[in-house]
């Protein structure tokens, strides 16, 4: 067979040339070679820009029973520190970061807030001078909890139809028939520990209906996690913390 001549191929739609190629190349290095924030990501949130980087100082102690617990996970989300043996500990963040949390040791209740999600966190709100205190109060369990279960919801989606109401017939749904049904299941595991995690989608891009999945979560008598969807956004948010401010 006859080889195609090389100017032909060069200039073939589909057939790259050396002389492309290689100013391709050295323009995609170039861009590679730029700083991280000028190189665009069409997922990636913009970035707030205000005050709020200052460092902030959280001094605080993780105890039970008066006596302090070493070894707990302290963290504002993006760095993680250990409580010493005394339980204190002292993390240095800023206000950019919304919440304080633990990560639950094992032998100590889940905390709850009158909701029943599971109260882990407390908000960071420093002083005027930079500083906070903080104190996670744990109360022992009267059992072991080596055997646990948990229930997980997903993409619940409060509600599915009519959403200019909070009185729409998928929500009576989940009211009236979801909800009794995980209280059987409950009702079925025994004596061990219980927690619940909703991973997702809990309203219907309304998340100013999340009190109603509140409301569920209460009646079932057992701490919740939550974790945001794209379908608990506010859509007119146009960074991270306005996007998830409701939720949060």
């Amino acid at each position: 067979m006859d080889r195609m001549p090389h100017t032909v191929a060069a200039d073939h739609p589909r057939v790259l040339g050396r002389r492309a190629f290689v100013r391709s190349l050295a323009l995609g290095g170039a861009a590679l070679a730029l700083p991280t924030p000028l190189i665009a990501h069409p997922h990636a949130p913009s970035r707030r820009r205000d005050a709020a980087g200052r460092p902030l100082r959280i001094r605080g102690q993780v105890r039970a029973q008066g006596h302090g617990l070493g070894g707990v996970g302290v963290t504002d989300g993006l760095s993680v520190v250990d409580s010493a043996p005394d339980g204190s500990f002292e993390l240095v963040t800023t206000a950019q970061r919304q919440f304080l949390s633990i990560c639950m040791p094992s032998g100590f209740e889940i905390p709850r807030n009158p909701t029943g999600t599971a109260r882990f966190y407390q908000p960071i709100r420093p002083n005027p001078e930079g500083v906070m205190d903080a104190l996670f109060d744990l109360v022992p369990l009267r059992r072991s909890d080596e055997r646990h279960a948990f229930l997980l919801l997903a993409d619940i989606h409060l509600p599915l139809a009519d959403v200019q109401t909070t009185d729409s017939q998928e929500m009576n749904y989940f009211h009236e028939e979801t909800v009794p049904d995980l209280l059987q299941v409950l009702g079925q595991l025994g004596e061990v520990e219980r927690f619940g995690v909703a991973c997702g989608d809990t309203t219907h891009d309304h998340p100013e209906l999340f009190p109603d999945y509140e409301r569920a979560v209460s009646r079932l008598g057992i701490p919740f996690f939550q974790v945001v969807g794209n379908h608990d956004m506010d859509y007119e948010g146009l960074v991270d913390e306005a996007s998830t401010a409701t939720f949060s």
